[in-house]
C-alpha cells in the first residue's frame, strides 16, 4: 500500500483510548422507581450547570448487620435534601437469572471501564413487620398518579363529512381471503383493530386502581379491563403483581405483596421500572 493510500486509511478511522483502571471494581446495580429517578436526575443537571466540583449527594446506603438473618440494605434520602420524597426505602437483591455486567462511563471524552456488577436490587418502599408503613410524601404521590390516570385525555371529534365507502370497501378487499361477507363483518366489528399500548406509568396506575376494586383477577378479565396487548399488558403485570399457580385462587393474579394497601387504606406501593 502506498503511503497515500496509509494516510487516507488512518484519517477515514477515529480512534479512542478505554481505560481499565477500574474494570476488576465491584459495583451494585439499582433500579429505582421513576419518581426517584426524576428527582436524581434533576439534581444531577442543577449541579452539573452550577459548574462545580462537589460531589452530590443523594442518598446513603445503610447496612444493618445480624447475627440471626441476613443483613439488611437500605436506603436513606433524609441527608439528600430532596423534598417530597419518601426518606426511607429497603434495596431487595435480585438473585435470579443474574446476568454479568460491565458499567462504562464516558466523561468529557474520556471512556472508561468503571466495574463489574456484581449485585444487583429493586428499590422498594420499607417495610416494617407484615404490614407495609406508607411514607405520607408516597402516599401523595400515588394519590397524584391515581388522579392523572383517571384523568381523560381522548378527544372526539365529530365529521361534517361521513368517511369515503370506497377506501372502506378497499381495505376489506385486501384482507379478504375467503368469504367476502364475513370478512366484512369482522372488520366493522374491528377484529382488525390493534390495540394502542398506553405508557407504563399509565398502564401501573390503571391495574392498581382494578386491584383496588378487586384483590384477584383472571388474565382475561384484566385485558378486557385495560383493553391492551396481551404481550404488554403481561409484561407490565409481572413487575407488580403475582399469578396462583394453585389452591382455590389457581390462575388469578393478585398485588406483590410489596405494593399491597396497608390496613384498610386504598393506598398502594407502585414501582416504575
Amino acid at each position: 500500500m502506498s503511503q497515500s493510500g496509509r494516510d487516507a486509511g488512518e484519517a477515514s478511522t477515529s480512534t479512542a483510548h478505554l481505560h481499565v483502571e477500574n474494570a476488576n471494581r465491584s459495583v451494585w446495580l439499582l433500579k429505582v422507581p421513576n419518581f426517584v429517578a426524576k428527582k436524581w436526575r434533576a439534581e444531577c443537571e442543577r449541579a452539573s450547570k452550577a459548574d462545580t466540583e462537589e460531589c452530590v449527594e443523594l442518598g446513603k446506603v445503610r447496612i444493618a448487620h445480624s447475627s440471626a438473618q441476613a443483613p439488611g440494605i437500605s436506603l436513606d434520602l433524609a441527608a439528600s435534601g430532596l423534598h417530597n420524597l419518601p426518606q426511607a426505602f429497603d434495596l431487595r437483591e435480585q438473585t435470579d437469572n443474574f446476568t454479568p455486567t460491565l458499567v462504562f462511563a464516558d466523561l468529557q471524552g474520556r471512556l472508561s471501564a468503571e466495574g463489574r456488577v456484581k449485585r444487583k436490587f429493586d428499590l422498594v418502599m420499607k417495610s416494617s413487620g407484615d404490614l407495609d408503613v406508607l411514607d405520607p410524601a408516597y402516599r401523595q404521590i400515588n394519590r397524584d398518579r391515581s388522579a392523572k390516570a383517571a384523568a381523560k385525555t381522548r378527544t372526539m371529534q365529530v365529521l361534517s363529512e361521513a368517511p369515503d365507502t370506497q377506501m372502506r370497501l378497499g381495505a376489506v378487499q385486501r384482507v379478504s381471503f375467503g368469504n367476502k361477507e364475513s370478512t366484512r363483518k369482522r372488520f366493522e366489528k374491528g377484529q382488525f383493530e390493534r390495540r394502542a399500548r398506553m405508557e407504563k406509568d399509565d398502564l401501573e396506575n390503571l391495574l392498581f386502581r382494578l386491584f383496588e376494586r378487586q384483590s384477584r383477577w383472571n388474565f382475561i378479565q384484566l385485558q378486557k379491563e385495560t383493553d391492551q396487548p396481551a404481550v404488554w399488558l403481561k409484561e407490565v403485570l409481572l413487575e407488580v403483581a403475582m399469578l396462583n399457580k394453585r389452591g382455590p385462587n389457581a390462575n388469578l393474579w393478585e398485588l406483590k405483596k410489596e405494593y399491597r394497601a396497608a390496613g384498610g387504606n386504598h393506598d398502594v406501593h407502585m414501582a416504575d421500572a
